[in-house]
C-alpha cells in the first residue's frame, strides 16, 4: 500500500510538474501573444495614420480637380471651336504630308535627272578633252608642216635666186 501510495505521490508530483510545465508554456505563449498583439495594435495605429493622411491628400487632391475645373470651364461652344481648330490643323498636316511626299518624289525624279545630266557631262568633258588632245597634235603637226613649207619655200627662193643668178650671169657672157 506504501508502494502505491508512493506512486499515487510520485504520479501527483509528475502531474503537478507537468501542469506546472504546461503553465510556463502558457505563460510565455500568452507573453507571445501578448507581444504580437502590441506589434499588431502598432501596425493598426501606422495604418490608420497612413489611411488618415492618404485621406487627406485625397481630399486636398479632389479639392485641386474642383479647382482645376472652375478654371478650365469651357463652354460647348468654345469646346466646339478648339475641336474644330483642332481637325483643321490635322487636315493641314495631312494637306503639307502630302505636298512633302510630292515634294519628297520629284526631288528623287529630279536628282535622278541630274546624275544622268551629270553622267552626260563627264562623257561629254571626256569626249572635248580626247577633242582637244587630237587637236593639239593636229596643231603640232600643222606648225611643223607649215614650218617644213617654210623651209622649203625659202630653199626654193634661194634655188630661184641661183637661178636666175645663172641666167644672168649667162646672158652677161652672151653680150660679152
Amino acid at each position: 500500500e506504501q508502494q502505491r501510495t508512493q506512486a499515487l505521490v510520485s504520479a501527483k508530483v509528475k502531474e503537478i510538474e507537468t501542469e506546472d510545465h504546461l503553465k510556463q508554456l502558457a505563460e510565455r505563449e500568452r507573453g507571445r501573444f501578448s507581444s504580437e498583439l502590441k506589434k499588431q495594435q502598432q501596425e493598426i495605429a501606422d495604418l490608420t495614420d497612413k489611411i488618415s493622411s492618404l485621406q487627406a491628400s485625397i481630399f486636398k487632391g479632389n479639392e485641386q480637380m474642383d479647382k482645376f475645373k472652375l478654371q478650365m470651364n469651357w463652354n460647348q461652344e468654345e469646346l466646339e471651336q478648339w475641336a474644330l481648330a483642332a481637325r483643321q490643323k490635322e487636315e493641314d498636316n495631312l494637306a503639307l504630308l502630302k505636298y512633302t511626299k510630292a515634294d519628297e518624289a520629284k526631288m528623287k525624279e529630279l536628282n535622278l535627272q541630274l546624275e544622268k545630266v551629270l553622267s552626260a557631262v563627264t562623257a561629254k568633258q571626256a569626249e572635248l578633252e580626247a577633242e582637244i588632245t587630237e587637236t593639239q597634235a593636229k596643231q603640232i603637226e600643222l606648225d611643223k608642216t607649215a614650218d617644213d613649207f617654210r623651209a622649203l619655200h625659202q630653199q626654193r627662193r634661194e634655188l630661184v635666186g641661183q637661178w636666175e643668178q645663172a641666167v644672168q650671169a649667162m646672158q652677161q657672157r652672151r653680150e660679152l
